[in-house]
């Protein structure tokens, strides 16, 4: 009795369940039917798994639709076909991208899109194409994939780099480096009292630049009005410059007309003082010969041969 009570139970439950079933999946159907959806294409060059027929797609995370199909290219094997149905009014532009996205750690993906601009045309098919094609971009897996092999060459790299800094040789040299550290410091703690003096001295010449720096406008300001004299004498060294011009010139005349008026005459008293000269040159050998002149005056002169004696004047 018991073990025809069980089984009642157990097929009751089976049909209940079963009825659910078909009364949720024909108002899914009923609900699906009653939207329009428009079909596009993406094409995809990654890895699918976790991606299957009925995963949602989402625009910025709102659900607008459905993938129908998923199949490789039969043109290119090397990409993935994605058929998306997505609902009418849904902004599909030119901008639009789709990219594979995990839906939390399930390991499940979804199709996202989203649009790279904010303002652009819509989406249509081009000539020779059935449908509109969205442009997919790699996921974050398929990007980490591509990084990761650049990313272990570098760390080989880098050991390879850190394996050769660590040789015995460099590790000499490191230690070599390490002392010399060493005894600087012990000079610097040794010489401290004189970094102290020399900070003051710093601080002293600091100061003294900072005055010199205050004082620096005034000098500014006395060398400009100096240059401003200089230029002032300047100026006024042209005009006596100018002026003396003139004074030559107008001595240069002068020195002309004493040239053409006084030279003859003083040529002429020349000529005068020279005669007056040999007279008195001729004087004064006529004493020297007859000094009695002074007191008888000059006698005529004796008549030569043949000349009367008694003719005088």
């Amino acid at each position: 009795m018991d073990t025809k009570v069980n089984y009642t139970v157990v097929g009751v439950f089976v049909v209940a369940l079963t009825v659910a079933f078909v009364v949720m999946f024909s108002w899914l159907s009923a609900t699906r039917h009653d939207n329009v959806y428009h079909t596009y294409l993406t094409y995809v060059h990654e890895d699918v798994t976790g991606l299957s027929i009925q995963t949602p797609v989402r625009y910025n995370g709102v659900k607008v639709g459905y993938v129908s199909a998923v199949e490789l290219d039969p043109h290119n094997p090397q990409l993935v076909k994605l058929t998306l149905k997505v609902e009418e009014g849904s902004p599909i532009t030119t901008s639009t991208v789709a990219t594979l996205l995990p839906m939390g750690i399930t390991g499940v993906i979804y199709v996202g899109l989203k649009a790279l601009t904010p303002r652009a045309p819509l989406l249509g098919a081009i000539p020779g194409q059935k449908y509109p094609v969205i442009p997919a971009q790699p996921s974050l897996f398929m990007q980490i994939g591509k990084v990761l092999p650049e990313l272990t060459t570098n760390l080989k790299n880098i050991s390879d780099s850190i394996t050769k800094l660590l040789s015995e040789k460099n590790r000499k040299r490191i230690d070599e480096v390490l002392q010399n550290v060493s005894v600087l410091t012990k000079n610097l703690a040794d010489n401290s009292h004189r970094l102290d003096g020399i900070t003051k001295s710093l601080q002293a010449t600091l100061k003294n630049t900072e005055k010199a720096s205050q004082q620096f406008p005034n000098l500014a300001k006395e060398l400009d009005s100096t240059l401003q004299n200089l230029q002032k004498t300047s100026i006024q060294i042209r005009g006596v410059g100018r002026s003396a011009e003139g004074v030559m010139k107008d001595s240069r005349v002068m020195i002309d007309n004493i040239g053409d008026q006084i030279l003859p005459s003083v040529q002429q008293m020349t000529v005068k003082l020279n005669h007056i000269m040999l007279n008195v040159q001729h004087l004064t050998q006529d004493m020297q010969r007859n000094p009695s002149m002074f007191i008888r005056g000059k006698l005529p002169a004796e008549p030569g041969p043949g000349e009367s004696g008694s003719v005088r004047n």
